[in-house]
């Protein structure tokens, strides 16, 4: 039988193998063998535990759809984009995705062991995983980051060419967009700018 506290781990309440012989005594000793080898597992499993692919699935999935909601509203408020911006955006997201990049090829956990850890406490999982678990959950969080990062193409078929972890910039957008305004000859009419999200009537 597997320990109650690990069966959501293994997904099953006992571990089951043919002995492979109907002879009573080797069939006792292997039985005995297997009986040790699963304490050792059981042991191991404690001491170095990792998230299941359940569990991990449900953390990248929440993080990334926050995202996605940030960077919606982001775009909802603030309306058309300029030409001009958006090639800015979409050169600084390039950007990010190909740091993420490297840093997942160097193995540069750190750079999102802020995101991992908050992630963790919101799942009511903090100090629950070793070093071991917390890489487990960057390095997913990092591929996951790339594929959103990097803009669709012959060979990414990413969902939309958002942002990185903590890229949803908005004072950065809204400079953009000002230095874009201050550049014309005429600033735009109040009608265009309420459009757009950029103005208040009580402004």
């Amino acid at each position: 039988m597997i320990p109650l506290d690990l069966r959501p781990r293994f997904r099953r309440r006992e571990i089951t193998c043919s002995l492979r012989t109907s002879e009573l005594h080797l069939a006792g000793l292997r039985a005995r063998r297997l009986y040790l080898v699963a304490e050792s597992l059981f042991e191991e499993s404690r001491h170095d535990p990792m998230l299941t692919d359940d569990q991990l699935a449900a953390i990248v999935q929440d993080f990334y759809s926050y995202v996605l909601d940030l960077e919606n509203k982001l775009r909802l408020r603030l309306g058309r984009n300029p030409e001009v911006v958006r090639a800015r955006r979409a050169k600084h997201f390039r950007g990010v995705a190909q740091q993420a990049r490297a840093d997942l090829g160097a193995n540069e956990f750190g750079t999102v062991a802020f995101i991992s850890e908050a992630m963790l406490r919101k799942h009511k999982l903090a100090g629950q995983l070793v070093e071991t678990g917390r890489n487990q959950l960057s390095q997913a969080l990092m591929r996951d980051g790339i594929d959103l990062g990097e803009p669709p193409g012959p060979n990414n078929t990413a969902r939309t060419p958002t942002a990185l972890p903590g890229c949803v910039d908005l004072a950065g957008w809204q400079q953009e967009r000002s230095e874009f305004d201050a550049s014309r000859e005429l600033s735009p009419e109040p009608s265009l700018l309420l459009r757009r999200g950029l103005y208040h009537p009580t402004e």
